[in-house]
């Protein structure tokens, strides 16, 4: 039988299977190509031709992916411009991709008689076991590498080798470490290990930390490799108690970390009983972490974790049995007979860092496809499931309470005069909310302007922890220890704040005592939560900005006991009532008649394209007459912002312009 396989490039394959293979959609093949190279791949299809792979090994006793799951990745691969190969192994386990790479081992014992240069490369394998032959040949040449596996001193192998899962967790006291990190970003790290126990390094990423800081603090000592993570909950046996039936077909459930957890808990417990498992998304780390072990408590050994390890056997638990699947993106597509699809917070990180997929259209798919039901569990309704509730498409279930709001005037500095008098009469946990990390901006008095990035023009950031100024962006496009601005090397003065300078205000007027965060967590409960600079949000020059502040202002509602106090300089009067009366819905119907008047996202898509040549033209002509172009004269490209209602066709224009090399965005924000 030859077979179509999708590559984790993109490409395809085509490879003849034994006549065994009865139904191989969905199965993972390890194959090597007409070039030598070992890869993983996925049936996805039957071909034609003659085969161009040659197929290794069958290595899995069951399809990884099954065909409903394989209908929405070529839903995707339409929908996000992506080659069908690039969407499935996105959204898969990087522990499945398998490659073949050649190692060199030592061919002999001792490097007795060798000249110095071939004892060098002798002692290197030896040392390390065996190595990568690119390595050496970068290091010391392929001729004499080659000369020596010649003379049998060293030997070369291929082998299949996968991409190696890391989790870290504390490697001293959180006291301790702290006590020996000044940086506000590392002590940010460590805090975070601390609270989650046991972290993989790809869920750091997604949480904003970058991998080179958490390898620099396994260096040091302060975090450690761990091979698997136990979360701490005792976990007991399962048992169908007290079921109250399902919260429905295509709900969207908002309410506090606590109200949502209860209800997925009876979604759950319906599903299990009729035989059917639950996927639960989930794409905050922190978020993750807090459910498994909730949802542990009360169901026992029937959650499957697929952020810890062992993912390999995990994986294919659902041909077993039903099981409620816990994971992030690359959960999604866990072979196993759902009955309901869940993502959870969709105020977190919804879209994947690699090919900006959404993880809500990514669950709402695949509860269709597997005809199963669909709930959207969040502190608030972002703009885009608001509209579909007042289409129909989703009902919407509320937990009624929300605490107190105050808005007060912030008239300059970090705290508002009633702020500081309403925190004096008050007891209990306080929580200060900074939406801006590190300790303020930089002011140029020679350009007149806030001090840019060199390379994408964001304001330029300065930590006074670490005595740096830094790309908020992208650390790699800007760094320095001097205080003089990147275009014209005049000296820079502070402005603003982040939350290293809120913290020192805070202290040095309040005293100590407070907890500071960059946002509101949903799974953590303050008596009082304070925002101090809100206007953060609204000042960025974006659609969704308005968005942006309501989610910020309902999760700090709905994480908040007692009392939420907003500093703002900009809040009209009618808006500031809008929220102290609680009537946040209103404001959301707002938002959505202005995007409606302004022709914006739900109502359209909105694409980002860059290229060296300017096509605004051929983008009025073929895509949409709503473009705007700007030259980019840092990088020495054409930026076009294009608002367009998605079809077939519009769609087939954008693809081909995609292969002429013009870099597309979609849903751009």
């Amino acid at each position: 039988m030859l077979v179509k396989v999708a590559l984790p490039s993109g490409r395809t394959k085509r490879l003849e299977l034994p006549d065994e293979v009865k139904n191989p959609l969905g199965l993972r093949v390890l194959l090597r190509t007409e070039s030598g190279k070992g890869l993983s791949g996925i049936v996805v299809g039957r071909a034609e031709g003659s085969p161009n792979a040659e197929l290794v090994s069958i290595p899995d006793e069951y399809p990884l992916i099954l065909p409903p799951s394989l209908e929405v990745a070529r839903e995707l691969s339409r929908h996000y411009l992506e080659p069908l190969g690039r969407v499935i192994w996105e959204l898969l386990p990087s522990v499945f991709k398998e490659r073949e790479e050649e190692f060199v081992y030592p061919g002999r014992s001792s490097f007795v008689g060798l000249d110095r240069v071939s004892r060098s490369v002798f002692e290197f394998v030896k040392k390390r076991g065996k190595v990568k032959l690119e390595t050496l040949y970068s290091r010391f040449g392929s001729r004499l590498v080659r000369l020596l596996i010649e003379r049998g001193l060293l030997v070369r192998r291929r082998e299949w080798v996968g991409e190696r899962e890391v989790f870290v967790s504390l490697g001293v006291s959180l006291g301790d470490a702290l006590s020996r990190l000044r940086s506000e970003e590392r002590r940010k790290l460590v805090l975070t290990v601390s609270e989650l126990g046991v972290v993989g390094v790809d869920e750091l990423e997604a949480l904003g930390f970058r991998p080179s800081l958490v390898r620099e603090l396994i260096r040091r000592g302060l975090l450690r490799e761990t091979d698997a993570r136990e979360h701490g909950a005792k976990l007991r046996p399962f048992s169908f108690f007290e079921e109250r039936g399902d919260l429905g077909k295509r709900e969207v459930v908002s309410g506090s970390f606590g109200f949502v957890a209860r209800g997925l808990v009876r979604l759950a417990l319906g599903e299990l009983k009729r035989g059917r498992s639950v996927l639960v998304l989930v794409p905050s780390a922190e978020d993750a972490s807090l459910l498994v072990d909730f949802l542990s408590e009360r169901l026992g050994d029937r959650v499957v974790d697929l952020r810890a390890g062992d993912v390999r056997r995990k994986w294919f638990l659902g041909y077993e049995g039903s099981f409620v699947f816990v994971g992030g993106f690359k959960a999604s597509f866990v072979p196993a007979r759902l009955g309901s699809v869940v993502v959870f917070n969709e105020l977190g990180p919804v879209r994947s860092i690699r090919g900006g997929f959404d993880i809500r259209r990514v669950g709402f798919s695949l509860s269709r496809a597997f005809g199963g039901g669909f709930l959207l569990g969040t502190p608030f309704p972002s703009v885009e499931s608001f509209y579909l509730k007042k289409r129909g498409v989703l009902s919407l279930r509320e937990e009624g309470r929300f605490a107190r709001l105050r808005v007060f005037r912030r008239r300059g500095g970090v705290l508002a005069k009633e702020t500081v008098d309403f925190l004096r009469g008050v007891e209990g946990s306080v929580l200060f909310v900074v939406l801006k990390r590190g300790y303020s901006y930089l002011y140029c008095e020679v350009c007149d302007a806030m001090a840019e990035c060199p390379e994408c023009g964001a304001f330029l950031r300065y930590t006074k922890e670490k005595g740096r100024v830094f790309c908020p962006v992208r650390r790699s496009h800007y760094s320095s220890v001097e205080l003089s601005c990147p275009s014209c090397g005049g000296a820079l003065r502070e402005e603003g704040f982040g939350i290293e300078r809120a913290r020192e205000e805070v202290e040095r007027v309040l005293g100590e005592g407070f907890e500071f965060d960059v946002v509101p967590r949903w799974g953590k409960v303050y008596d009082y939560t304070v925002i101090l600079n809100a206007d953060t949000l609204l000042s960025v020059p974006s659609y969704s900005a308005r968005e942006r502040f309501l989610g910020v202002v309902a999760l700090a509602l709905r994480s908040t006991r007692k009392e939420v106090v907003l500093q703002s300089a900009v809040l009209d009067e009618g808006f500031s009532r809008a929220l102290e009366e609680g009537r946040l819905y209103e404001l959301l119907e707002d938002e959505l008649r202005r995007r409606r008047e302004e022709f914006l996202p739900p109502f359209c898509r909105v694409a980002l394209l860059e290229s060296e040549e300017d096509i605004s033209e051929e983008l009025r002509e073929r895509v949409s007459d709503r473009v705007s172009c700007v030259y980019d004269e840092r990088r020495g490209v054409w930026s076009c912002l294009v608002r367009f209602v998605p079809s077939r066709e519009v769609m087939s224009r954008l693809r081909e312009l995609k292969r002429k090399g013009v870099k597309i965005i979609l849903d751009w924000k």
